[in-house]
Formats: structure tokens, C-alpha cells, sequence
């Protein structure tokens, strides 16, 4: 691993086997400069450290049949850590998000802040899978670019009590904004081939990433994309970032669950809401409201940044197939075109694939 952080000419051969799902040696002395025994030294090294493995595929090159070279994303299993409101959920999976296993650690009131508690739930995971490297802390919050800050509403872990968890373990750590991890896992899951996108994550809070000339977009502090604290209702509700009237307040899953609950007196249940949506007349309102302030979002992005494809993940909205619809016939502006809406839910494949391959990116020095 260390020669790969150190060598350039191992990042950039392992980025393109990475990149293209597999590939030739003929083909990667086009697309580089090195020369053919450099690519045979590298790919030797990176074949003893099973870090890639050759297929029987072949593929023609100059009229010569050679084989494919393909990352070995079995090389070793990853941990990945969501630290979320009311439990610490661990997943094992491969480099490329392949669920193995799963863990799930109540917080009660006083386990919260607790990092005793949440090392000792490390510690039981390790001792069932002994052997892992590398580990992902997915933050329901802000993780600034200096990994100094962390801002949540749900914790006050700071980026120190992080690092003191799993300072004991030996763990290689990557700490992202749980938004990012989902909007990773979009280009991941699907293999887009996409430059510029923008995801609305909308949960218990509303989120934003962003993927700007090919790359996730974080911008100068890591703040960028927290659309939720952008103010819709002047002098609204007070937020927990110190502005009144935020997106968040009026637009989450947390609050549209809490209205459904308020007009119906029935506890909340997912597979009811598209139903209320259309049979329920104050329900409707309620979600009208919504779609409206969120449109008005979606079309101060789409001026800002210009983008043509925009995913809105969400479990809740997901269940309602009119969503797309409704938001698109609010953005009527003749300055843009139109974008491609797609509205998933936030699944767990999505958010293993994403967070897997920023653990990746990371581990191998590949960004």
C-alpha cells in the first residue's frame, strides 16, 4: 500500500484498471506515457499482492489478442460506520459495496456523545472480522475539507473524539457527509458516465451533493451543498444552524411524517403515504407546500450551477410516483432547460457502493 501512495506511476496504472472495469497492457501503454516494462513491473507487483487479477477474456489490440487486467475489489473487506441519531450501524462490505454483514448498536440517551460505548461496538465487530484496514464514518452533518469540524444536530462528536474511537484499531479512517456517500453511490451503482450532477438527499434534514466536472464538489470549507439551511420563509421557524426559516423545517421526511401523524392521529407508515397524498385533502395541502418550496430550491440550483441531471433521493418521496411530475411542473423558467429528474430511494446498496469507493479512492491515494 505505502509504495502505492508513494509512486505515481502505480496510481495512475491502478486509477485506469479501476476506471474501466478491466484492461489490457497494450492498452494502458496508450493511454500513458510509461513504457512496456514499467507496465509489466507495476502489473507483476500489483498480480503477487493479488491487489488485480488476469481473466480469461481476451480483447483485440494491433490484431493480438490479450487479456483483461481487473481490480480485485475481494482484496480485503472494509468497515463502514453510520453514526446516526438513535443507533451506530456497522457494515462489512468488499471495495466494490458488497454487503457481508451487519450490525446495528442502540444509542441510548446516555450512550450519546459516549466514546467508550461506541469503541466497545467497534471492538465487537473486529473480533468477528479480524483483518480489516481500512474504515468509512458515514457524519448526519457537515464534515469540513480540514476533517477539523463536525456539525450535526443529532451528535457532538468532534473530529478528535472520531479519530479517538479508532485509534485503538489501527484503522486507515475516511470520515464524509452522508449526502456525499449517497451521491458517490449514484455514478457507482448505475456506471454513469456523467461530468456534472446534483443530488437532493432528503431525510430527517435536506441535503445536497454534487458532482462538478467529474469529481465530488465539497467546495472551500466542505460546507458546500447544505441547501437545507437556505432560507425559504423569512423570519420562519428558528433552525438549529441559528437561521429562521430553513428548507429543512418545512420540506424533510421528519417533517412530512410529523404532519401526516398530526391530521391522521395514526402512527406514520411509508407504503400509506401515496395513498394520503391522493385521498387525504390536508395531507395533500401539506405535500403541495413542500413540492413547491422544494421546486423553488431546484430552480435557484439549476440557475446557479447548471445542471441537466438531478436525482432527489428519498424513501418517503420515492413512494409517491407523481413526485417528478409535480416538481417538474413548477420549474416553467425559459432561461433552462428541463432537467432529467430521477427520483430512488436511499438504499443501503447505494450507500455501501459510494462510501466503498471513497474508501477506495482514499485508501489507494487515488483521488
Amino acid at each position: 500500500m505505502n509504495l502505492l501512495q508513494e509512486n505515481y506511476n502505480y496510481r495512475q496504472i491502478l486509477q485506469l484498471v479501476i476506471q474501466t472495469g478491466g484492461i489490457s497492457r497494450a492498452q494502458i501503454a496508450r493511454e500513458t506515457s510509461l513504457n512496456r516494462s514499467t507496465i509489466s513491473y507495476v502489473i507483476n507487483y500489483f498480480l503477487e499482492n493479488k491487489i488485480v487479477f488476469e481473466t480469461s477474456e481476451k480483447v483485440l489490440t494491433g490484431g493480438r489478442a490479450s487479456t483483461l487486467i481487473k481490480f480485485n475489489y475481494d482484496i480485503e473487506k472494509i468497515m463502514i460506520v453510520d453514526l446516526q441519531k438513535n443507533k451506530v450501524k456497522v457494515l462489512i462490505t468488499t471495495y466494490a459495496g458488497k454487503y457481508l454483514d451487519r450490525f446495528d448498536f442502540p444509542i441510548t440517551h446516555g450512550d450519546t456523545g459516549n466514546i467508550e460505548y461506541i469503541q466497545n461496538c467497534i471492538r465487537i465487530v473486529l473480533e468477528k472480522h479480524n483483518g480489516i484496514k481500512s474504515c468509512g464514518v458515514a457524519i448526519h452533518g457537515i464534515v469540513s475539507n480540514t476533517k477539523n469540524i463536525i456539525t450535526s444536530p443529532f451528535y457532538t462528536y468532534e473530529y478528535e473524539d472520531i479519530i479517538r474511537i479508532f485509534e485503538k484499531f489501527n484503522l486507515n479512517i475516511h470520515i464524509e457527509n452522508e449526502a456525499n456517500i449517497y451521491t458517490n453511490g449514484i455514478l457507482v451503482q448505475d456506471n454513469l458516465n456523467i461530468t456534472n450532477l446534483m443530488n437532493l438527499h432528503i431525510k430527517d434534514g435536506v441535503g445536497s451533493g454534487q458532482i462538478l466536472n467529474g469529481s465530488l464538489y465539497r467546495g472551500d470549507n466542505g460546507y458546500a451543498g447544505e441547501i437545507g439551511h437556505s432560507i425559504v420563509i423569512p423570519g420562519g421557524e428558528q433552525c438549529r444552524c441559528g437561521n429562521k426559516g430553513c428548507l429543512e423545517l418545512y420540506t424533510s421526511e421528519r417533517y412530512f411524517i410529523k404532519q401526516i401523524e398530526n391530521i391522521t392521529g395514526s402512527p406514520y407508515n411509508i407504503h400509506d403515504v401515496a395513498m394520503l397524498v391522493q385521498n387525504n385533502a390536508d395531507v395533500a395541502v401539506v405535500y403541495h407546500q413542500i413540492v413547491d418550496l422544494l421546486s423553488l430550491k431546484i430552480n435557484d440550483i439549476i440557475l446557479l450551477i447548471d445542471v441537466i441531471d438531478l436525482y432527489i433521493t428519498s424513501d418517503l418521496f420515492n413512494e409517491i410516483s407523481s413526485f417528478k411530475d409535480d416538481i417538474l411542473s413548477r420549474l416553467n423558467s425559459r432561461n433552462y432547460v428541463k432537467p432529467n429528474i430521477t427520483v430512488i430511494s436511499a438504499d443501503i446498496e447505494l450507500f455501501t457502493a459510494g462510501f466503498a469507493r471513497i474508501i477506495l479512492q482514499n485508501q489507494f491515494s487515488l483521488n
